[in-house]
């Protein structure tokens, strides 16, 4: 018979099934390829702003300074702290020095901050000893105003004018040392230097270029060039030319800026996998089903040639022997032995249609128990006496071995177990051979023959239904496939079980529980 015409419907089936998890696979790949990139893309937007900031950083963080003469040069002005306001603010705009080298300007605005203790008059002074008037009384001036603006509570930082007097004195260092413009190390720091006029000069000092980004990743912006560099490693986002240097931002920890993606891969593939897996599971639910809808096709269609094969030979004969007997040419010897082989034809006939019958029952639930108390050892002589026949036929002998024992049980369907298993032990029975049956009086009794018995691996499939061992083609014993199966059925709904061994040859036992 042949299987599924639509085979190549569920070829295409199956591979429509794996192009969709391809695709859901791809998706999902795609997705997660999309947010990582989408991930960067706001990364590289957030190092130009960072890079804006560091430059508007940079732009904030030049300093003018002025050099001044060492040793200083003596002038000739006389300078009095006791000179009026007027006097010592008209002094403030003067170019000249005290004997002493003094900048004659610088100690005016010193003393009218002193006397008016105004921020603004303060300012004035940091000023003229910072930037235009310079010297090494300098630190000492700005030591004093700072002492002014705490007693005076100024308002606004003055704390760091000695501090910025010490970074401008460093750098005044530095452009003595190289003599020339551009950015310049030391003591790890980077300085940019640029002439402006006679004596003044612009300088910018950094000592970091880190900026931390607000989701947890760090931003790193550094200042490189083929001669130095400021910063630290990492993946670079965008460069930008700073003169005669290049502006890097970095992101120092990729595994912190990816971490939320890194976290969506996991589960994407772990859902991808269980979709994938259940795919699987599905595709072979569905094979695994249709291969064993295969084998009950199969397995039925065989049913059908065993039971028309089973079906036509006996009424085939008693047809043949019927008309025989009508024709009533035949002796009296030979009409007896018609009648024989006609009633064991008709016993043969029952014994399929009422199996058959039974386990349609069994499956429909019909079938009831209605026990009762038997002999057993009786029945089983009964049923031998019923099965001389047949093992006449293929001279084989039975054996009986048990004790006296009476049981519970459905006589009918016990007999039916019986009559089942002894027929399947006379049918694979060589010649000559003899059947055992056995029983003990904990309930339970076997029936073995002396035949080829059953590989371990078809133990279990014997009890399938329509199942055979041999091809029908080339069957060698006399079936349908559908006693070992109705036995199984049978000793089921007594509340027993039944296995196959292997002895001599096959040995079916059946246990009941008390």
């Amino acid at each position: 018979m042949k299987f599924f015409p639509s085979l190549a419907g569920f070829r295409s089936g199956i591979l429509l099934i794996l192009l969709a998890a391809f695709a859901m696979g791809w998706m999902a790949w795609r997705g997660l390829q999309n947010h990582r990139e989408l991930v960067w893309s706001e990364a590289r937007d957030e190092a130009e702003a960072v890079a804006d900031r560091f430059l508007a950083e940079l732009e904030r963080g030049v300093r003018e300074i002025r050099f001044y003469d060492y040793p200083p040069k003596p002038g000739d002005f006389d300078f009095s702290g006791d000179a009026s306001l007027d006097d010592l603010r008209g002094q403030m705009d003067s170019n000249e020095r005290t004997s002493a080298g003094l900048p004659v300007a610088m100690l005016a605005a010193y003393e009218v901050a002193k006397r008016t203790g105004s921020v603004r008059d303060g300012e004035l002074a940091r000023d003229l000893a910072m930037k235009r008037w310079p010297d090494l009384t300098s630190p000492l001036i700005l030591e004093r105003l700072a002492k002014l603006a705490e007693a005076n509570a100024w308002e606004g930082d003055f704390s760091d004018w000695e501090e910025n007097w010490e970074a401008d004195e460093v750098a005044r260092d530095l452009i003595r040392e190289e003599n020339r413009n551009g950015w310049f190390q030391k003591d790890g720091r980077l300085y940019r230097v640029e002439a402006l006029e006679d004596q003044e000069y612009s300088y910018l000092a950094l000592s970091s270029g880190s900026v931390n980004w607000e989701r947890g990743g760090d931003f790193e912006a550094s200042l490189e060039s083929d001669e130095l560099t400021l910063g630290s490693t990492g993946k670079v986002l965008l460069r930008r030319s700073v003169g005669d240097v290049v502006l890097s931002v970095r992101v120092s920890d990729v595994g912190a800026l990816e971490r939320e993606w890194r976290s969506r891969r996991e589960g994407t593939y772990w859902m991808l996998g269980l979709a994938l897996l259940v795919v699987a599971a599905g595709m072979w639910m569905m094979v695994r089903g249709i291969l064993k809808e295969k084998k009950a096709v199969h397995a039925k269609s065989q049913f059908v040639a065993s039971v028309t094969h089973e079906l036509r030979a006996p009424v085939g004969s008693m047809r043949l022997m019927a008309d025989a007997l009508e024709g009533g040419k035949l002796t009296a010897e030979k009409e007896g032995e018609f009648h024989r082989l006609m009633a064991r034809e008709s016993g043969r006939l029952s014994v399929l249609i009422e199996n058959v019958m039974d386990l349609a029952r069994v499956e429909d639930g019909k079938r009831v128990i209605q026990k009762e108390r038997f002999s057993f050892p009786e029945l089983v002589g009964e049923i031998c006496e019923m099965m001389a026949l047949p093992a006449l036929e293929n001279e084989v002998t039975f054996k009986k071995d048990g004790p006296e024992l009476e049981v519970e049980a459905d006589a009918l369907v016990i007999r039916q177990i019986l009559v089942n298993l002894i027929d399947n032990a006379i049918k694979f029975s060589p010649s000559g051979g003899e059947v055992l049956i056995a029983w003990g009086g904990d309930w339970w009794f076997l029936v073995a023959d002396q035949g080829p018995g059953i590989p371990e691996d078809e133990r279990e499939q014997v009890f399938e239904r329509f199942y055979r061992r041999e091809d029908e083609l080339r069957r060698k014993t006399k079936g349908v496939g559908i006693g070992l199966s109705l036995v199984k059925e049978l000793v089921s709904l007594q509340g027993g079980v039944v296995k196959v061994e292997q002895d001599e040859g096959a040995v079916f036992k059946v246990e009941f529980s008390e």
